[in-house]
């Protein structure tokens, strides 16, 4: 999946969204990526236009959708 760059966050490198699975995938800058399932793409809209995104990302994200690791 392609990401996009973020550049203001501080744990957040990367973010790609998969529409028709509806599959968030967030890089982090420690080097781990994981995947978040069922995210509805308002989410992920939002996130990208969250300021500070880690903070939308820890409030609405983590912890609320199933996530699996990914080795990249």
């Amino acid at each position: 999946m392609d990401r996009i760059p973020i550049t203001h966050a501080t744990r957040i490198k990367s973010v790609g969204y998969d529409i028709p699975n509806h599959l968030l995938e967030v890089a982090f800058s420690d080097g781990s990526i994981r995947e978040y399932r069922k995210v509805e793409q308002e989410v992920y809209e939002r996130l990208m236009h969250a300021d500070p995104l880690d903070d939308y990302f820890d409030a609405n994200i983590a912890g609320k959708y199933e996530q699996a690791d990914n080795e990249g």
